[in-house]
């Protein structure tokens, strides 16, 4: 995995780490090269983004074409989604958070 020079990536959390993992297996599985982080608790987001939070990072897509940038975008959320991360295409980026709903499995169950 690799991240752009401006990426802070200092109090993300173990659950976008997590997810971090998972979209980097897949891209080198479905592409080759190693996924690209763009953003994580640095620039500008908008009102109510949980980057400064640390649940949320921005992923390149600039270098797939369009229909291969959706297909990763889609095989991420139906990876994701289940276990309550938020997965979106952007015109220049994907979208990764973690939001998990009310009533969503826990990200780990604590067993005896």
């Amino acid at each position: 995995m690799r991240a752009t020079a401006n990426v802070n990536l200092d109090g993300v959390t173990p659950q976008i780490f997590f997810a971090l993992g998972v979209a980097n297996s897949m891209h080198r599985r479905m592409f080759g090269p190693p996924l690209t982080i763009t953003s994580a608790k640095d620039g500008t987001h908008s009102p109510g983004s949980l980057h400064p939070k640390g649940d949320a990072v921005d992923l390149r897509i600039h270098d797939l074409p369009p229909v291969t940038a959706a297909a990763f975008c889609a095989s991420l959320l139906d990876a994701l989604h289940p276990l309550g991360y938020d997965v979106v295409l952007e015109p220049t980026h994907i979208h990764l958070e973690w939001d998990p709903r009310p009533g969503s499995p826990p990200w780990v169950e604590r067993v005896p």
